[in-house]
C-alpha cells in the first residue's frame, strides 16, 4: 500500500495504491476483487479509519482512500479474505494528519474581569479546527482576532492580541470605566 501524501489536514481525504498478485504472481486486475480486501489505519490517538477500496482500471491498481478527523500519525493495513480468514499483506504504510484551518465556530472564549479598573480585562482564545483539534501558532494573531468592549455611552475599547501557547491566545483591554460592558470577539471577519 502507497499513499500518495505523507502529511494531510484533517478532514482531507488520502489516497493509497496497492498491486495485488495471486498465488501465480499474476496481477490481480479484477473490480470484483475489491469484495476480497479490507483495509484500515489505527491513529496514534486511537482513531480507527476505514479504507473505502475502489479498482482504478486506468492505473490497473486497487485505490484505498482514507480521511481521518484527529490528529495522528496513522498506520494503514490491506487485508485480503483466504478461507481461514483475513491475512494481512505486507503493504503498510504511514502518513501524518494535521489540524486543518481554525474554525471561527470552535473557538473557545473565556474573559476575567479585573478586581479595578486600574487592572486590565484578559479575554483567552483557544483555538480549534472543526474537527476539535488543537490549532494556532505564533504570528496567526493581530489581524485574525479583533475583541471589543462595548458599553453605551462610553467609546468602545479595542483589545491588543498576544500569543501564548500552542493555541492559546490572550487580548488584553483597557476599560477604565466600571459598569457592565459587552465584549465581543470576531476571527478572521466572522
Amino acid at each position: 500500500l502507497s499513499c500518495q501524501n505523507k502529511s494531510v489536514q484533517a478532514g482531507t481525504s488520502v489516497l493509497c495504491y496497492a498491486d495485488i498478485y495471486d498465488v501465480h504472481k499474476n496481477r490481480v486486475e479484477s473490480k470484483s476483487f475489491k469484495n476480497a480486501l479490507r483495509s484500515y489505519g489505527v491513529s496514534t490517538t486511537g482513531e480507527v479509519l476505514d479504507g473505502e477500496i475502489e479498482f482504478v482500471s486506468a492505473k490497473k491498481q486497487f485505490q484505498v482512500s482514507f480521511t481521518g478527523e484527529k490528529v495522528g500519525v496513522i498506520s494503514t493495513t490491506l487485508e485480503y479474505r483466504s478461507f481461514s480468514g483475513w491475512v494481512k499483506l505486507k503493504a503498510n504504510n504511514k502518513f501524518t494528519i494535521t489540524p486543518a484551518e481554525i474554525s471561527a465556530n470552535k473557538i473557545q472564549i473565556k474573559c476575567v474581569a479585573p478586581e479595578n479598573v486600574e487592572q486590565k480585562v484578559k479575554c483567552y482564545f483557544d483555538t480549534y479546527d472543526a474537527y476539535m483539534n488543537p490549532n494556532g501558532a505564533d504570528g496567526l494573531g493581530g489581524v485574525l482576532f479583533q475583541v471589543e468592549a462595548k458599553k453605551s455611552g462610553h467609546p468602545d475599547v479595542i483589545g491588543n492580541e498576544v500569543f501564548l501557547k500552542d493555541n492559546t491566545y490572550r487580548s488584553d483591554l483597557e476599560i477604565t470605566k466600571s459598569g457592565v460592558w459587552t465584549i465581543s470577539a470576531t476571527y478572521n471577519g466572522k
